[in-house]
């Protein structure tokens, strides 16, 4: 019964890295994708450039495809993996 919902969000969250990954040299140079955790990204960039890299990868993944029921992103900027809090 899970699995096509799992599969769903996994072919989700591949659409959203292919796209992310193909715009952010040009709009983020020093963003990086670090990898990804089930239906977690992991980035890497410069603090000064956090905010607003947030903000575009958020818009990004929460209109990736459209459904019937609002996609909503999750998203939490920290110094390590190790800060974030669930």
């Amino acid at each position: 019964m899970n699995m096509p919902v799992q599969g769903t969000a996994a072919d989700i969250v591949k659409m959203a890295m292919i796209k992310i990954s193909h715009e952010l040299k040009q709009k983020f140079p020093t963003l990086k994708i670090l990898l990804q955790v089930h239906d977690e990204l992991v980035f890497e960039i410069e603090k000064s450039h956090a905010q607003k890299a947030a903000a575009w990868i958020k818009r990004e993944m929460e209109n990736i495809i459209k459904l019937s029921v609002p996609l909503v992103v999750d998203m939490h900027l920290v110094d390590s993996w190790g800060e974030v809090k669930k």
